[in-house]
């Protein structure tokens, strides 16, 4: 019995031990195969993830995702970037600047290992997927410069470690949530370039972590909260371009460590805090332009010694500008123009610029547009050699333009002192400043002639010197400068005619060219046709005759054609029909005549159109331009008709009514003609013959001893009177002599009374006695002036 159960037992322990080794297997292999999936499954979600991606581009201009298939591992794709400690896992997605249009896939929040996802300046549009807050690991965001529209992601509240977070250049709207205090550790926030409205979340200012805020180019409104006060690690801050207003808080002023401050193109108003260049010792961007600020430039601003831009311009500052700029040694950007600086009590407003030749690296200065007085200082001619731009035009700046200036200033590009007062002539060595681009000289009092000179600038693309007492003739050689766009001479007093080289030189890039104003003469040349991308030409009051050039007709670019107020004749050219783009026609005050042309109606976009004082005729066109009576301007062309009615012009005849007319001529006009001619022969006849016979009574009244009237020339009686000699003086009077004489022919005995009608009362006298002789009639009695004929 024993025996039976000890082999019972022994085949039972080799079942058990059967059935554990079984079990023992099945569960290596399920966990294997287990073990298996889960690796299969977690690299294969981050490759599909990727793969919708790819789907979701439409346009792949520069084939990056051509890489992208099963022949190469994702993780050797182009812009993958995967883990070292997790294998195959996606960390990082890199592919700006590609120019990919498309959508961004929601998959994307499948891939749970990514950091930093960096799309930038591509044209990815749609909405940005909520599926991004789910990347618990993601610390860079970068989705600038794309097309993504929508709301600002609110479920990218949830990346706790998101460091960087930019949308910049989208098409996002609505508001900013303060749930974005939520990312704690957030360094930098770039909303900036989208359609935000609503205020600045003053919950920003838990933020403090945050260096970089970034709003600028929105709607943003309201003041701007007193909490981002507390942001004190702050290094750039920029609102520029939305609608805030109010003042700078205070609180601001705690920003010691930022060196970009930039809130420009605001409604922000109040004073600058006259210590911010104590509060902001590293400040090297400053930009408070296009604002309402008011009060005087802070003089602590000499105290940021490592500004390097200063943009104070388009506000209402007041004061002088301080004198001790020149200590911003690393400035190279200056301007407070459009402010209503000046007023010095010296009246030296100037007095700065001789501080600023220490700014050794300067190359903008601009101060345009305020109430500056004074002289240029020779000075600033000493300013840096790296300086581009001086512009301080709209002051009330006088003096001559000191000479220096053309010499030292080698890199100057722009040289702008329009509407001052400076005198002078323009000095001749300008022509050394070989890197100039824009010179504005316009309405000043300068003089002299034009320096040939300005030949010498071959990069000189806008010359302004209209409004000036400028004369002599036009350098030919002015043309000379191949980059020349805009030329403007006019309102001088510049004579001879336009040389025919001078359009022969010019560049066809030649946009605006201005001659009004002068006393030009002779006729528009012919090389005028050479203008082909003439986009506007006023030659208005000179002197300019003749016919106008059939080559205008190459002026295919012309939208502004003046040239009223010369004498130009013949007809209006057929020519100017090719002219299809002008908007602004003025030939009046001119001699034009013949018929308006009927294709001024059909230039599509012709708005003006003066043809005023002209001798033009006939029937006024009825379409385009003509339709409007406020858009036409034809009085002082006496022999027009027709046109709108508003044009208030007679009617022109139709051809019935001139067949009418020739009869009306034939049956009456014809008649009263003749019989008016007749009446005159014989009133004439009746005139002549009153006449001979009042000619003969007045003869035979004359008549004295049967001899006739005798007429006597002054040599007979010089003669007679032996040069009116004082020996043949017979009585002197109050007025004059009496001389005896004898006449040669005759041997008669005659008296000639001289007076003397210098004498006061003497030419009274004369006619007395003229009226007594009337009556009396002497023989040969004659009347002489002593100093007439």
């Amino acid at each position: 019995m024993e025996v039976v159960v000890c082999s019972i037992n022994i085949n039972g322990l080799r079942n058990i031990i059967l059935i554990i080794m079984l079990s023992l297997i099945l569960w290596s292999s399920t966990s294997v195969s287990s073990s298996s999936s889960t690796g299969i499954n977690s690299t294969s979600k981050d490759r599909l993830a990727l793969m919708a991606f790819k789907h979701g581009i439409n346009r792949d201009p520069l084939g990056v995702l051509s890489s992208w298939n099963d022949s190469v591992h994702y993780c050797r794709w182009i812009g993958v970037y995967c883990s070292h400690r997790h294998v195959d896992r996606v960390t990082a997605l890199r592919l700006r600047s590609n120019g990919l249009v498309g959508s961004l896939s929601p998959h994307i929040g499948n891939l749970t290992f990514l950091r930093s996802i960096d799309l930038k300046n591509n044209s990815l549009h749609g909405q940005i997927p909520s599926e991004l807050g789910g990347l618990f690991r993601l610390r860079k965001l970068e989705l600038s410069n794309n097309s993504f529209e929508g709301t600002f992601p609110i479920n990218l509240t949830k990346c706790s470690d998101l460091l960087y977070l930019s949308l910049i250049d989208n098409k996002l709207q609505g508001k900013i949530p303060a749930e974005v205090d939520s990312l704690s550790k957030l360094q930098s926030l770039g909303p900036s370039e989208n359609y935000f409205t609503g205020s600045i979340p003053a919950s920003l200012g838990n933020l403090s972590s945050l260096f970089q805020l970034g709003l600028w180019e929105n709607s943003l409104e309201g003041s701007i909260p007193e909490d981002l006060g507390r942001l004190t690690n702050l290094r750039s801050l920029d609102l520029d371009s939305n609608k805030l207003t109010g003042t700078i808080p205070p609180s601001f002023y705690n920003f010691s460590a930022l060196w970009h401050f930039d809130i420009w193109s605001n409604q922000l108003s109040g004073t600058i805090h006259p210590d911010i260049g104590l509060a902001f010792p590293h400040l090297i961007y400053l930009s408070v332009w296009d604002n309402r600020f008011t009060g005087p430039i802070p003089v602590s601003l000499s105290n940021a010694s490592n500004l390097v831009f200063i943009q104070f311009q388009m506000n209402h500052f007041t004061g002088t500008v301080p004198r001790d700029l020149g200590m911003l040694h690393n400035a190279q950007f200056i301007s407070m123009a459009r402010n209503q600086l000046g007023g010095s009590t010296t009246g030296d407003d100037l007095s700065f610029i001789p501080s600023l030749v220490n700014c050794t690296q300067l190359q903008y200065l601009s101060f345009d547009d305020n109430s500056l007085r004074g002289s240029l200082p020779s000075t600033i001619a000493n300013l840096s050699n790296q300086i581009l731009t001086i512009a301080f035009e709209e002051n009330r700046i006088h003096g001559t333009i000191p000479s220096e200036i053309f010499t030292n200033l080698v890199n100057l590009q722009m040289f702008s002192m329009q509407s001052n007062r400076l005198t002078g002539n323009i000095p001749p060595n300008i022509g050394k400043l070989q890197k100039l681009q824009i010179l504005y000289l316009y309405a000043n009092e300068l003089s002299g002639r034009i320096p040939s000179s300005l030949g010498n600038l071959t990069l000189l693309s806008s010359l302004y010197l209209h409004d000036n007492n400028l004369f002599g003739e036009i350098p030919p050689n002015l043309a000379a400068s191949r980059n020349l766009l805009y030329l403007t001479l006019s309102n001088n007093n510049l004579n001879g005619s336009i040389p025919k080289e001078f359009f022969g030189m010019f560049p066809s890039s030649v946009l605006y060219l201005g001659f009004s104003g002068n006393a030009l003469t002779g006729s528009l040349p012919l090389e005028i046709g050479n203008m082909i991308k003439l986009v506007a030409l006023t030659m208005s009051n000179n002197r300019l005759s003749g016919a106008l050039p059939d080559t205008l007709a190459k002026c295919l670019m012309i939208q502004d054609l003046r040239l009223d107020g010369n004498f130009f004749h013949e007809e209006i050219p057929t020519a100017l029909q090719t002219l299809r783009s002008l908007e602004y026609l003025d030939l009046s005050n001119n001699n034009f005549s013949g018929h308006i042309p009927a294709y001024l109606g059909n230039l599509p976009f012709l708005a003006y159109l003066n043809l005023s004082f002209n001798k033009l005729n006939g029937e006024v066109p009825k379409l385009g331009v003509f339709k409007n009576a406020t858009m036409v301007s034809l009085e002082g062309n006496y022999n027009l008709c027709g046109g709108i009615q508003q044009l208030n012009l007679p009617i022109c005849p139709t051809s019935s009514t001139k067949n009418k007319e020739k009869h009306l001529v034939v049956k009456v006009v014809i008649p009263v003609i003749t019989v008016a001619l007749c009446l005159s022969l014989l009133a004439l006849i009746f005139i002549v013959h009153r006449m001979r016979r009042k000619s003969r009574k007045n003869v035979s009244s004359t008549q004295l001893y049967n001899s006739p009237f005798k007429r006597i020339s002054y040599v007979d009686l010089h003669k007679a009177t032996g040069g009116f000699s004082e020996s043949n003086i017979i009585g002197v009077g109050s007025y004059g002599s009496v001389y005896k004489g004898v006449l040669d022919q005759d041997e008669i005995v005659i008296a000639v009374k001289v007076f003397n009608l210098q004498r006061r009362g003497a030419s009274k006298s004369f006619m007395s006695e003229c009226k007594a002789l009337r009556k009396i009639r002497h023989l040969f009695h004659t009347e002489s002036d002593k100093y007439s004929c």
